[in-house]
């Protein structure tokens, strides 16, 4: 959750360098300078606030494996899928990972990394199984 916190607080601050950067450009309004401050510092304060609720919320509590077993089984499902979605020819989606990974294949092929998404897959789809059979002994 730390690490959360600290990502939250570099994005608001590259968000709040961006809006000064817009807002200092003629012409200057200074009414609109003092709002984005003020709407940038209650969002860091609220980060702030963020990690004194976490830290009074998680004492004494654990993960529970069959959550933790599920979220995983369901990401290596997730790839599992992808795998197919490679070998079967399906589009990739227009994004800069999509059209990534449409380079990748053009170059080397689908099934290298249906391969590779499919061993991760189904590595993670044992690992989720065996975190959430935890669970019942």
């Amino acid at each position: 959750m730390r690490i959360l916190r600290i990502l939250l607080q570099v994005l608001i601050a590259a968000f709040y360098g961006l809006a000064l950067f817009v807002l200092l450009r003629p012409p200057f309004s200074l009414g609109a300078f003092l709002g984005i401050s003020a709407f940038f510092a209650f969002l860091f304060l609220l980060t702030l606030l963020l990690r004194e609720h976490t830290e009074s919320r998680l004492v004494g509590r654990q993960i529970s494996p069959r959550v933790l077993g599920t979220f995983i089984a369901f990401a290596g499902f997730g790839l599992c899928y992808m795998s197919f979605r490679l070998v079967a020819g399906l589009p990739f989606s227009s994004g800069r990972r999509g059209q990534l990974l449409a380079s990748i294949v053009d170059v080397v092929g689908p099934w290298p990394p249906a391969i590779v998404f499919a061993g991760l897959g189904f590595q993670l789809l044992y690992i989720g199984y065996h975190v959430f059979r935890v669970a019942k002994t």
